[in-house]
Parts: structure tokens; C-alpha cells; sequence
């Protein structure tokens, strides 16, 4: 707010009367906003669509929804449109009425929705200790797994993965066993962003992983009339015991067979959407929390 108010300060002529952010008046019909987002013009509607399609392959019981976008009209309305289970079976966790020992709550209810996260840690936590007695959690079946099964060339405006852009099939990165198919390489003729999905279904949302750019000003040339450049890639720091722990490239080498120097290619971790075409990175993936 501090920042928008010294902007438009700067900007008044001299002689202006005062001017307060906090004193615009903001009109907005939350009616139409609702609407908005069942039409689908809301980035939010598409990964709710997914969400809503997966819980109904899988026939669960009930339904919990929590979080802060599950307090809007708006949000609610949709999954209620999309009923992945029946409507009486969603169980909407603002407002849910709690005991005294949840820690968060406020007049007997769960105040910030955001809590369900840390309280649903500490009772897998409690459930590992076995410190939960007669309630049957089974938190041993609670892991982190990677979520990478296709791998291959994002589109360029929209994140979807198309299926004639997947490089490697069925990937399992929990596998320390795990390789790609050095068999397999792919043709470029530009830089790219390289990213996943999880599932066989061309319409679910994927994920920016790598962005792959071009270093060198000659090989560019050679790309930008009729050479193709072809690239594959391999896991990189898996051990005995131990699982992959990234891609990296193995070797590149143009359609007439000449190899291409690993230095004029780049790999970079690139996992913010809005990233992708930006000289900048995002920090998580660089490193950096410095601006360059």
C-alpha cells in the first residue's frame, strides 16, 4: 500500500490536495465475480477442474475442503457445480466447529482454514509416535514422492504438455534404480521450456521444470536456417541407495553428426509459469536472492 501511495504522490502536481489509497472507494459485485469464475475466466478454474475430475476417478467418501480460497463464494459454488462427490459429503473446513484442543481455534471453530495444514502435520506426527490412541491413522502410508512421469516441451503460451511433445514416458524418480532410454533423443530448433505431468491425460495441467537455451551465437545461426540440433538427457545423482536427483544433459549434436560442445547448451531450473521468457530466475532455483 506504501508503495502505491508514495507512487501516486510523486506523480500530483504541485498544489494538489492530499491523496489516500485507504479513501478510494472499490465497487465490486461479488455476484459477478462468482460468475466470472464458473465461466473459466479465472486462472483458478482450470486446476479446481482437474482437482474435482481426480477425486471423482477415485469414488472417495467425503470431501474436505480447506484452505483460504476455500472461503470464497466463488470457489465453492464451482466445486459444488462440479460435485466431485455428492454435495451432502463436502465437508467445508471455515468455520468447522472444534474442540478446545485444536490450537487454533476461535469460539470453538476453525478460524483460519490454513491451520488444517500444520494440525493435520502434528497428528501424522503423533500417529508415527503412536500417540493417537484408538483413532486409526495411517500416517506410515504418508510420503513425498515425485509427481514426474512425462517429461517433454511445454507449449509456449499456455502450460499443457501435448502428448507429441513428451520425450520420456513413465518415469520413476523414487526408483534408485530408475535410467531413461539412451536410445531416445529429440530434435530442437530453439530454446524451450521443458516441463511434467503426472498423469496420461494430455488435458492436466503441467508444470515448468528446465528451461533449455542456446548459448552459443554460431550454433543459433546454424538453427535458425536448416540445422536441427538433437539433445538427450540423463539422470544425474542417484547412487546405490539413494534416487535421482535431477536431469542434466548428456550429449547434443547436429543432424550431420557434429557434436555440440556441452558448453553452448544450458539446463537451468525454471519452475515459475511467468518465468519462462524472463532474464531473471526464480530464487528457489537459482540460489540467488540477490537481484543481477
Amino acid at each position: 500500500m506504501n508503495y502505491i501511495q508514495q507512487a501516486i504522490e510523486h506523480a500530483l502536481p504541485s498544489g494538489s490536495p492530499g491523496f489516500d489509497v485507504l479513501n478510494v472507494p472499490l465497487q465490486i459485485q461479488f455476484s459477478q465475480l462468482q460468475e466470472a469464475l464458473l465461466a473459466g475466466q479465472f486462472t483458478l478454474t482450470t486446476p479446481l477442474h482437474a482437482v474435482c475430475e481426480a477425486i471423482s476417478h477415485y469414488h472417495c467418501d467425503i470431501l474436505l475442503v480447506t484452505g483460504r480460497p476455500a472461503c470464497l463464494p466463488g470457489v465453492q459454488a464451482l466445486i459444488q457445480h462440479l460435485q466431485p462427490v455428492p454435495v451432502n459429503r463436502i465437508v467445508w473446513m471455515d468455520k468447522y466447529q472444534v474442540h478446545e484442543w485444536y490450537p487454533f481455534n476461535q469460539q470453538g471453530r476453525i478460524g483460519n482454514p490454513k491451520s488444517t495444514a500444520a494440525v493435520g502435520a502434528m497428528l501424522c506426527s503423533l500417529a508415527l509416535d503412536l500417540r493417537l490412541p484408538r483413532f486409526n491413522f495411517k500416517a506410515a502410508d504418508i510420503g513425498a514422492y515425485s509427481t514426474i512421469r512425462y517429461l517433454g516441451v511445454l507449449d509456449n503460451t499456455v502450460n499443457t504438455l501435448r502428448d507429441e511433445n513428451i520425450w520420456y514416458h513413465e518415469i520413476d524418480l523414487d526408483n534408485p534404480d530408475a535410467t531413461l532410454d539412451a536410445r531416445l533423443h529429440f530434435p530442437l530448433r530453439g530454446n524451450v521450456t521443458l516441463g511434467f505431468r503426472q498423469l496420461a491425460n494430455s488435458r492436466w495441467p503441467a508444470t515448468p521444470l528446465y528451461s533449455l537455451s542456446i548459448n552459443s551465437a554460431e550454433l543459433a545461426k546454424t538453427i535458425a536456417g536448416d540445422g536441427v540440433l538433437n539433445v538427450r538427457l540423463k539422470l544425474h545423482g542417484k547412487s546405490k541407495d539413494s534416487p535421482p536427483e535431477s536431469f542434466i544433459l548428456s550429449d547434443a549434436w547436429l543432424q550431420d553428426g557434429t557434436p555440440i560442445a556441452a558448453d553452448a547448451l544450458t539446463l537451468k531450473l525454471n519452475t515459475l509459469a511467468d518465468r519462462r521468457h524472463s532474464g531473471s530466475h526464480y530464487w528457489i532455483d537459482s540460489g540467488s536472492v540477490y537481484l543481477k
